[in-house]
């Protein structure tokens, strides 16, 4: 299944492939990225790890950093 995700602050937008019934947490591995630093949102929303993720959705990814 196809969906499109934002990464934040690069912004850079692009179509992602996943498998069916895929959730957050599948689609930051297959993204390479680490769950720990990031922010997954729909429609301006924060979204769960453990959530579905639906056909046709747009997703961004903001990417988040500390520091001390």
């Amino acid at each position: 299944m196809e969906i499109e995700v934002t990464l934040l602050p690069q912004n850079i937008a692009r179509k992602q492939e996943i498998p069916p019934m895929a959730t957050i947490e599948d689609l930051i591995k297959i993204m390479q990225l680490k769950p720990d630093t990031v922010i997954a949102m729909r429609n301006n929303t924060p979204i769960p790890i453990d959530e579905k993720i639906k056909e046709g959705d747009k997703l961004t990814i903001i990417q988040v950093a500390s520091g001390g």
